[in-house]
């Protein structure tokens, strides 16, 4: 999804993308890309492409006919056009059109159908590595393969609560079934543990930790002419601001940012600050709405913004008084660490892998702690001396991690594996 849309480029889509275009520059590290669905393989080859000259071929495990996919890959993106043309403005001829490229879809050969990986296709490999999807079976039953999967957090079981419906069963279930033969990349030591916590079965020296990075696009600017367009284009307020940056879901936590911003506000102790919020609506946002509508004529110092460029990201992190991030959990954070990066002084949680990333560069409290983030928010809006000794602060801490260590802890896995 993150390749045909930059509203999809979430936290799990950014470490795919940068942690792959890393392993490409190392040394003697023969890589072969993967299209793990056969439905996807011209978007997929569509996106190396966009990246580079001389792209990397996809190496063809499906045993099925991949002209044929891409046929259907052209049906369903021209599909996905015609919903957001119509979506913009209706049209019968549009709306006709598509109904009659969804029969067609339907009908062509093997249509959603699991598509079975050809033997001969995984000869000559030594590692298997899915950075997301359930390593495929066929791999796991390779003997001349060793695979390798990331797990990015443990929050369905952990945090079951954070998830609409109950999808716990399906996860358990994939961590219940492995043998043992697997290495396991984790993007945070706090996952790591998590991990061995609720699988003591594993082996801990097959799990390593591959931390995560913001991207070289994330960098202190305080271009105030590249701030007026930004604040055009997303409403932002002429005067100071808090940020925070995430899914508007419970989880998150984005209430307590907004309480905390209310107190002060009604208080008159940040009579100039705004509050502005950067995200889409995730499930059960509607709390959160609702906390914005009821404080009637402040709600107007509460800015959601929606989705937001990854282009116009930097501006707006950098121009803000501080980031807040008061999550519940966390597989690693990235939003705190980009804010980081761009000089932002962050006040976060201090559970789950928080503090591994934010260390002492920022302020931790208790995701609950409402008295202290209102100070917190209230000290970097009177204090231009702390602010700068945070700024400062944080883009060191920053400079500890780069999409490129994290596929070098990468690749000294997939070496440690083989030795």
């Amino acid at each position: 999804d993150g390749i045909r849309d930059a509203k999809y480029r979430t936290g799990i889509h950014r470490a795919i993308e940068n942690t792959f275009q890393e392993l490409l520059n190392i040394e003697g590290l023969d890589l072969k890309p993967v299209n793990s669905e056969v439905d996807e393989i011209l978007n997929c080859e569509d996106y190396l492409s966009a990246k580079s000259a001389t792209p990397k071929p996809i190496h063809q495990i499906h045993d099925c006919d991949h002209d044929a996919y891409r046929n259907r890959g052209h049906m369903k993106n021209e599909l996905r056009a015609l919903k957001a043309a119509n979506e913009k403005r209706f049209s019968i001829v549009t709306y006709l059109h598509r109904k009659a490229l969804k029969v067609r879809l339907r009908k062509t050969p093997n249509a959603g159908l699991r598509m079975q990986i050809a033997p001969d296709s995984l000869k000559g490999l030594d590692i298997y590595h899915s950075p997301f999807s359930p390593l495929p079976q066929e791999v796991l039953n390779a003997n001349s393969i060793t695979p390798f999967f990331t797990v990015y957090d443990l929050i369905l079981i952990k945090h079951p609560e954070f998830f609409k419906g109950n999808q716990q069963p399906e996860l358990t279930r994939h961590l219940d079934n492995l043998s043992g033969k697997e290495w396991i990349c984790c993007i945070s030591e706090s996952t790591r543990n998590d991990l061995l916590e609720i699988n003591p079965k594993l082996n801990p020296d097959k799990v390593k930790v591959t931390h995560l990075a913001a991207g070289t696009h994330f960098y202190p600017c305080n271009d105030q002419q590249r701030y007026a367009q930004i604040q055009a284009k997303y409403k932002l307020p002429s005067g100071s601001y808090f940020l925070s940056l995430s899914t508007l879901e419970p989880r998150k936590n984005i209430i307590s940012a907004i309480r905390a911003f209310l107190e002060l506000a009604k208080s008159g102790e940040c009579s100039e600050a705004s509050l502005v919020l950067v995200g889409g609506l995730g499930w059960n946002f509607e709390s959160t709405i609702n906390e914005i509508e009821g404080s009637n004529k402040l709600k107007e110092r509460i800015i959601l913004t929606g989705f937001v460029d990854d282009a116009d990201l930097a501006t707006i992190y950098s121009n803000a008084l501080a980031f807040v991030y008061m999550s519940y959990y966390e597989g690693f954070g990235l939003p705190p660490l980009e804010a980081m990066q761009c000089g932002t002084p962050v006040i976060t949680s201090d559970n789950s892998s928080l503090p591994e990333v934010v260390g002492d560069a920022g302020i931790l409290l208790n995701a609950d702690d409402q008295d202290g983030l209102k100070q917190a928010m209230l000290n970097f809006y009177n204090d231009n001396e702390l602010t700068a000794n945070y700024s400062e602060k944080s883009q060191i801490r920053a400079q500890q991690f780069s999409w490129k260590a994290c596929a070098h802890q990468t690749a000294n896995a997939y070496q440690e594996a083989l030795t």
